[in-house]
Order: structure tokens, then sequence, then C-alpha cells
């Protein structure tokens, strides 16, 4: 019985205690971030054949294989005495045989004439493949709003490459490929919940 006693007063010695809180022992930390995200690309030239002024263009349908499920990499590095996070990010996508149907009504032709039987075109549109990789390297700080809320911002530089070529078999394009590299700068700003 002084045995059972004792066993139950020490747990409740060793359980009444509150955990010391533990520190970091290093200011600075590496996380290595991957997703998956559901990214579409819409180039400029599906535009530029909707509004062409030579035809009026009226859509059966909207652009096709133009969306992919990309997973981007990103590495961060937290440095908590200076509150700053250094973040690059990289992502590359393909689009292959882009394509949309389409009819072409001469831009002379007015609605009448068209239902009337006035002649039409109607076809597929095949958009040139497109490469499209992206780079980014961000430099942001954060700011608690209260436990449970904190608010992220800062800026950046991203850097966008983009090749595109003609489609395997066409040869409607005088210019088969091309490339165009931009820089610019990007704005971060992240709002964080955290629920539980």
């Amino acid at each position: 019985m002084k045995l059972l006693l004792l066993f139950i007063l020490f747990t409740q010695i060793l359980f009444s205690q509150e955990p010391e809180k533990k520190e970091e022992p290093y200011p600075r930390r590496f996380n290595l971030n991957i997703k998956r995200m559901n990214y579409t690309y819409t180039p400029a030239g599906y535009y530029t054949n909707k509004e062409s002024t030579f035809s009026e263009i009226r859509n059966s349908s909207g652009l096709k294989n133009n969306t992919k499920n990309i997973i981007p990499i990103s590495l961060t590095y937290y440095h908590k005495d200076w509150n700053l996070y250094v973040e690059a990010s990289f992502f590359k996508a393909s689009f292959a045989n882009m394509y949309y149907n389409q009819y072409v009504l001469p831009s002379s032709a007015t609605h009448t004439n068209f239902t009337n039987g006035i002649l039409f075109v109607w076809g597929v549109s095949v958009l040139r493949n497109t490469m499209r990789q992206e780079a980014k390297l961000n430099f942001y700080t954060s700011k608690e709003i209260s436990e449970s809320q904190s608010i992220f911002y800062g800026l950046g530089i991203r850097n966008i490459n983009r090749e595109t070529s003609a489609p395997r078999g066409e040869f409607i394009y005088a210019d088969r490929f091309d490339r165009v590299q931009s820089y610019g700068l990007n704005a971060y700003f992240k709002y964080q919940l955290q629920m539980f």
C-alpha cells in the first residue's frame, strides 16, 4: 500500500511540473518546399486571333491543352535574428498542341448574310508549342498580427524564359522558333492563418 501511494505521489509531482521551453540551437534554418500546382497558360496569339480586324472569329470552344499540373520547387533560408527570409523558386512547363475550334466570318458580311448562306470557314487553329520556365528570388520579412495570424511581405526578382516553336508538320509560321527572356521586380505578400 505504501508503495502504491509513493508511486501516485511521484507521478503527480513528475507531471505537475511545467515543461521547459526549448530554444532553437541555431538562429538559421533551411527549408525545401515541393508543391503541386495547376498552371494555365494563355498565349498572346490566342487573343490576337480572336481580336483580328480582318475577320470576325467566333469560337465554338475555348483553348485546349493549355493547362498542366506542375511541381514547383523552392528553397527557403530563414535567419531568426534578422527576421529575414530568402526564397529561391523554380518551375518549368511545356505546352504542346494548344488549339481551339473557330468559325471565321469575313468582316464585310453581316449576321443576316451569314444566316442566308454566306461562305464561312470552320477549322481548328493550332497555336505554337511553348516552353515556359520561371525563376524567382524573394527577400521578405514577417510580422505577427496575433498568436495565430502572420503576414509576410517583401520584394524580389523574377526571370521568365519562354521558347515557342511551330507544331511538327506546320509550315505556316515564317519564324519557326523564338526565345524571349525577361527580368522584372516581384512583390511578395502572404497572409498566414494557423487554425490549429
